[in-house]
């Protein structure tokens, strides 16, 4: 039974269906075998935190309050989220792994920072045409399936 299990972890491991918990390799009994996967996050309903934008980590300056995200709702084929200054809304379709943006409403606040990464955001928004998603991390690709932002799943208790 033991040989069993440990040939499962194994397998496990190779396949990419899940990871390993090292403790529970350690703590496994002739009769308990414990394995946890890392669930992919899901593309919609998903709070979406902005990390990179065309290879540039993204920081939040002093004077932010919030930081960038994106958020994609199902029901209505609607994104809402933050750019660095104003909040942002907009509409989109996805298709397989095809992913557009209608147009990106944004409130017009002027704020002293943050307007260069909020601008350089909402174009990466226009550009992405395609999106890959690997286990927490979100990446928007243009048409030459480059990368043109980077996100990473945030969960609230």
């Amino acid at each position: 039974m033991i040989k069993l299990a440990r040939l499962l972890i194994i397998s496990l491991a190779f396949s990419g269906c899940g990871k390993i918990d090292s403790t529970a390799i350690g703590a496994m009994s002739s009769d308990h075998v414990s394995v946890t996967a890392t669930p992919m996050a899901s593309l919609l309903n998903t709070y979406w935190k902005l990390v990179r934008l065309h290879g540039k980590d993204v920081f939040m300056a002093k004077q932010q309050t919030r930081e960038a995200y994106l958020q994609l709702k199902p029901a209505d084929h609607s994104v809402k989220g933050f750019g660095s200054c104003n909040s942002l809304r907009g509409s989109f379709k996805v298709d397989g792994h095809s992913l557009t943006f209608g147009p990106i409403l944004t409130t017009r606040k002027s704020c002293v920072s943050g307007m260069g990464v909020e601008s350089a955001f909402t174009g990466a928004l226009v550009d992405t045409h395609y999106y890959r998603i690997n286990e927490n991390d979100l990446t928007l690709l243009n048409r030459a399936k480059q990368p043109v932002a980077h996100f990473k799943a945030q969960y609230f208790n």
